[in-house]
């Protein structure tokens, strides 16, 4: 990461670009345990699966890593923590389908949202690296939760609306702490807008709400592609807006 292109910001783009960078140094240290909790509990017959997720649980250290240098790197430092409610739905998964399905592709597709709108708000080099990379890294996370949730699907015939279960209850979750987490949500329409005067802040709203569009109709071609379309119609109400066409004003 080119360190040296990072330069002095405006005290309430730092801030806010902090309050992101300690939310993903949360994410990314949940995966890291979760993935590590789960990894003894699987049969050493699917070593391949072992293996792949042994890098991924490395991939989420290098990234809490980045991200708190980031952080700590231009005057900032370390932000809010979040509420945390989504991050027990996770840990307390009983089961690896439901901890792969909500890790992987809920939990992933939003953090692959947060990490388009890094790299578009991006202020130098090193910040549109650091995020670049990590969607990469993400991308492969997402693809092998859909081909895990594809494979469960085609062999527990009798098992879809036990999936569905499990998303409802973490959509729920997800959107509840999403509301209660108001430094993550200003520090998002801070930076999309660009500052805190009236207007920035009205153009940052907009933009928060094109990317979680963009978010919730990537997590729905995520599912539909894993065998499982017709979640589209049993979206938790809050996210169901976002599939909806806009109604032209």
């Amino acid at each position: 990461i080119p360190w040296d292109t990072v330069q002095p910001l405006p005290d309430e783009i730092e801030r806010a670009l902090c309050q992101i960078c300690t939310y993903l140094c949360e994410k990314a240290l949940l995966a890291g345990d979760v993935v590590g909790k789960w990894l003894p509990e699987m049969s050493y017959g699917y070593h391949e699966v072992k293996l792949y997720l042994a890098t991924a649980e490395f991939d989420a250290a290098r990234q809490f890593e980045v991200f708190r240098k980031r952080a700590l790197s231009n005057g900032g430092g370390m932000g809010m923590q979040s509420p945390g409610y989504f991050h027990r739905a996770i840990i307390d998964a009983r089961g690896w389908t439901e901890t792969s399905t909500v890790l992987h592709i809920l939990s992933n597709s939003w953090l692959m949202g947060l990490y388009q709108v890094g790299e578009y708000v991006a202020h130098n080099e090193a910040e549109s690296l650091i995020f670049r990379l990590c969607m990469q890294d993400v991308g492969r996370q997402l693809a092998y939760g859909a081909q895990h949730l594809k494979y469960f699907l085609m062999r527990k015939l009798n098992r879809r609306e036990e999936v569905h279960s499990y998303l409802n209850k973490a959509e729920a979750v997800m959107v509840y702490d999403e509301e209660k987490d108001t430094p993550l949500r200003e520090a998002l329409i801070i930076l999309l807008g660009g500052g805190v005067a009236k207007e920035q802040i009205l153009d940052g709203v907009r933009k928060l709400e094109y990317f979680k569009r963009r978010w919730v109709r990537d997590y729905l071609a995520r599912l539909a592609a894993a065998g499982l379309p017709e979640r589209r119609e049993r979206i938790h109400p809050l996210l169901k807006k976002y599939v909806e066409k806009p109604v032209a004003q």
